[in-house]
């Protein structure tokens, strides 16, 4: 079972999910996988959605299906999973050795390295939607402390990708 994503039932049931087309159900799902995966904040940049529609082979129908229904929210460069009543954001539980995934960052770690880094993304000074990124990525060896993380904004991490 290691590897496998698990679904809440009571997302299968709640009203918003059974009015989206099966098509939209699926890129949900995804989308929910790759928050729960990368920002965790309830968020997902639009340029993501559009890689996950291209993966599924879906156009923009889908993804018009989930706003239509309130399972995303339009906010300009990015969508907006909003917790809706019965449905936790991040339902996803990842089953597997813990080994698989590395550690969470503390919430004192989180808020010192905001404050090292004057609460502003170190690449284009936004002070908007902040998030901690790795300077040597975790996927390429880089160590999971203080020394190796950097504040940059959700669209600057996203670009930058797993590159050093």
């Amino acid at each position: 079972m290691a590897g496998h994503i698990y679904l809440s039932t009571m997302m299968y049931s709640h009203p918003a999910v059974i009015q989206a087309t099966s098509a939209a159900q699926l890129l949900w799902v995804r989308a929910l996988c790759e928050m729960n995966r990368t920002t965790r904040d309830g968020t997902l940049p639009r340029k993501v959605v559009r890689g996950l529609e291209r993966e599924l082979g879906m156009n923009a129908a889908a993804t018009t299906s989930l706003l239509k229904v309130g399972l995303f929210v339009d906010r300009g460069d990015y969508y907006e999973i909003p917790k809706t009543a019965g449905i936790a954001r991040v339902e996803l539980y990842k089953l597997g050795p813990s080994g698989n995934r590395r550690p969470g960052i503390p919430d004192s770690v989180r808020h010192a390295i905001y404050a090292r880094d004057g609460y502003a993304c170190v690449h284009c000074g936004s002070g908007e939607r902040l998030s901690i990124d790795h300077i040597i990525p975790w996927s390429k060896g880089g160590a999971h402390h203080s020394g190796n993380f950097q504040t940059l904004c959700m669209p600057c991490n996203m670009s930058k990708g797993a590159r050093v």
